[in-house]
């Protein structure tokens, strides 16, 4: 829920990391400049705002575990295998021949 809350209200989260309801004025005033809205109408987009934030854990996500790696190990892919070399067909003797 958190990550749909960052990409819908990025700019919001941007100006503050977690807000609180003492942000409630900052918010509504954000909602009326940005999308033209009236008092009312941004005071519904703060409720419902706050309502999904109530559901979000804004908490930063913790980063994922590297894999160890074990010594002796590259962490690069393998290189392509190689492909054998093309026969020089100027000197085959595979062509047609008339007798």
């Amino acid at each position: 829920m958190a990550v749909a809350l960052r990409d819908a209200y990025g700019d919001l989260i941007a100006i503050r990391a977690n807000p609180t309801p003492a942000d409630r004025r900052l918010i509504e005033g954000k909602f009326r400049s940005v999308h033209n809205a009236s008092a009312l109408t941004a005071k519904l987009m703060a409720s419902t705002f706050y309502s999904l934030l109530e559901m979000a854990d804004l908490t930063p996500a913790m980063a994922p575990k590297k894999e160890e790696k074990e010594p002796g190990k590259e962490s690069e892919a393998p290189p392509p295998p190689k492909s054998a070399p093309s026969p020089d067909i100027s000197r085959s003797n595979h062509g047609p021949t008339f007798h």
